[in-house]
């Protein structure tokens, strides 16, 4: 009995040491690759992943491609998924697990950049930078940009972008790319436009003419109109795309016109007589909103009131009650950014001063130019002029000051951005490019000779340029601008 407790005691010790030494020898089951039969092309900083079977989180693996090694982003159990090293050449893809390396593949290094294309069609200027973005862009590879034929300056290459400078002459096309004699369509594009125009109505002439900033010459986009004896300005809707300006016929019966850039002309649209006294009014002020809705100042003794004009029947619809203004105005601005009209008048006792009035007709107090700006409590101002940037100008043209100035809308204060400049004797108005960043002023020297400056924020003020040709009456200048 006792040998018999003694055998079934080492049976079970020799059963447990067997137990043991089968755990101990008993390895972790090697992945199976799925090697692939030909090499593969891969990007430096994409993800490569290696298939198989039986990989596993808790296990350790090292992945190289020709010997630079990779960096493990996910493991699951079909897959291993590394990211592909830079500066890597062509090679093998090997992995080592458990002290064994394996070749799991060969691959080729891509040169070829991938593209983010345009989501819509972008509006660009001569000169300004744009931006190609995708991955794989590669400093010592060749790279030709081209817009719509004409070939980009490259600027700059890092890995994610190819930055280049917008060529000069172009029109509106496809943006391209080349890169091994391979070409990428990148997107769309649109060229952004300023154009400058002046109303010239010599007896002989009457056309809206576009200004050659650079020269002073002027190309006639109409035949010639009858408009201009007796005009309140004419705005540019971008909208519709087209000019309205505002005249008297006779310089008595007020009408609108309306032409387009390819110099289309409207009939004249009369306001209505219901509007009118004795079939003449008061207008000024003619100004257009950011949604291509145009007002004109009424100053009849009886209204003086903003209206909005019906382009199409020649009604008014008067959008604020009767106010103090209009008696001597100095143009009025419509701001995007503070979605009010500013106007510029002076008063009875002849005091600068602005008012504001929301499209819905509320009119603030008139806020006075502060007298530390002025000469005997008065002054002499013209052009009112309104950036992109909601900011409100005037130039004041007191023999002593001749000034470009920013105008505090809310207390009146006066900020002068130029210096003293030969400007403002007889201005026919002030127009502000958004695309090329300046201010347009077009005036009459002492001789009479029309000319334009041109004015950077900054205050940097071009020299004269004098209008090319014959004849002399010009009004109303108005900019066009395509973004």
């Amino acid at each position: 009995m006792k040998k018999s407790g003694i055998l079934l005691l080492s049976f079970c010790f020799l059963l447990l040491m067997s137990c043991a030494k089968k755990e101990e020898v008993n390895p972790t089951s090697e992945p199976d690759i799925e090697v692939p039969t030909s090499p593969v092309t891969v990007e430096p900083g994409g993800d490569y992943v290696i298939k198989g079977s039986n990989f596993s989180e808790t296990e350790t693996y090292i992945v190289k491609f020709n010997e630079v090694k990779a960096e493990i982003v996910k493991i699951a159990k079909t897959e291993l998924t590394v990211a592909i090293p830079e500066g890597i050449t062509s090679g093998d893809i090997t992995l080592e697990h458990n002290g064994k390396v394996k070749t799991v593949g060969s691959y080729t290094v891509s040169t070829e950049p991938k593209i983010e294309t345009l989501a819509s069609t972008a509006t660009l200027k001569s000169g300004e930078d744009f931006t190609i973005t995708g991955s794989n862009f590669i400093e010592t590879e060749t790279y030709s940009v081209a817009f719509n034929g004409v070939k980009a300056e490259i600027v700059s290459i890092t890995k994610t972008e190819l930055k280049v400078k917008v060529p000069s002459n172009i029109t509106s096309g496809d943006i391209t790319l080349e890169h091994d004699g391979k070409v990428f369509t990148v997107g769309s594009f649109k060229v952004a436009s300023s154009s400058v125009y002046i109303f010239q109505y010599d007896s002989d002439v009457r056309k809206l003419a576009e200004i050659n900033l650079e020269t002073g010459e002027l190309s006639y986009i109409t035949e010639s109109i009858d408009f201009g004896f007796n005009t309140r300005g004419i705005v540019y809707n971008k909208v519709n795309d087209e000019f309205i300006g505002f005249d008297f016929e006779n310089y008595q019966k007020p009408f609108i016109i309306r032409i387009k850039p390819d110099g289309t002309t409207s009939g004249k649209v009369y306001i209505k007589d219901t509007f009118l006294n004795s079939g003449t009014g008061n207008f000024d002020d003619l100004v257009v909103d950011d949604n291509g809705k145009v007002y004109i100042f009424q100053y009849d003794s009886n209204v003086k009131k903003l209206a909005e004009i019906n382009l199409e029947t020649g009604d008014l619809t008067y959008i604020t009650n009767s106010i103090d203004y209009g008696t001597n105005t100095r143009g009025m601005v419509y701001s995007k950014a503070r979605n009010e009209f500013i106007g510029f008048d002076f008063d009875s006792n002849s005091k600068p001063f602005v008012i504001k009035i929301k499209p819905d007709g509320t009119t603030s107090e008139k806020v006075y130019i502060k007298d530390a700006f002025l000469s005997s409590g008065t002054g002499n101002f013209d052009d009112l002029v309104i950036d992109n940037n909601g900011k409100v100008y005037i130039f004041q043209y007191d023999s002593n000051v001749k000034k470009l100035a920013e105008i505090n809308v809310d207390t009146g204060d006066l900020t002068y951005i130029t210096g003293s400049i030969d400007y403002g004797t007889n201005t026919r108005g002030m127009v502000f490019s958004e695309i090329n960043n300046e201010f347009i002023g077009f005036d009459f020297d002492t001789n009479f000779k029309a000319f334009f400056v041109r004015i950077k924020p900054d205050g940097t003020t071009s020299e004269k340029v004098y209008i090319k040709g014959t004849g002399g009456n010009f009004s109303d200048l108005v900019i066009r601008e395509v973004q």
